[in-house]
């Protein structure tokens, strides 16, 4: 009994450490699009399971990109907002994706805000910053 504890516990680390190994790959070799997507679904999971997005949020109809630079128009190509739509939803939310590059990393800015569909007011603003760990500015 014991040698198969221990050869299941060795198999169960080494599944582990090659899961881990792999992810890791993964993310470094992808690009920065890849990279931001992955970083935004964690993010946008961790602040659901906190409770900290607004009610609201099962209830969006729509979702609205803005790209001011040309390197986040490249980016909005291939990401898509970790968010589920309801079409019978009252609101709507904007969501602007930029980028901030210095010589050490370039960086994602998410700004979102979250509209009435009736009243076009603004229920809920919230911003994240997401380096993703390269220097290069290639899509």
């Amino acid at each position: 009994m014991a040698k198969v504890f221990g050869f299941v516990s060795i198999f169960i680390a080494t599944a582990l450490a090659a899961h881990l190994t792999l992810s890791y790959l993964y993310y470094v070799n992808a690009s920065p699009a890849k990279r931001l997507q992955l970083l935004w679904n964690r993010d946008t999971k961790m602040l659901a399971d906190q409770n900290k997005l607004p009610k609201e949020w099962n209830d969006i109809r729509e979702i609205v990109y803005i790209t001011p630079t040309r390197l986040a128009k490249v980016w909005a190509k291939s990401v898509k907002a970790p968010i589920a739509l309801n079409s019978l939803g009252k609101y709507k939310i904007e969501i602007m994706i930029t980028d901030w590059q210095n010589k050490v990393a370039t960086s994602a800015m998410i700004q979102y805000d979250l509209l009435d569909l009736k009243s076009g007011n603004v229920l809920w603003e919230f911003g994240r910053t997401f380096s993703l760990g390269c220097t290069s500015s290639k899509n």
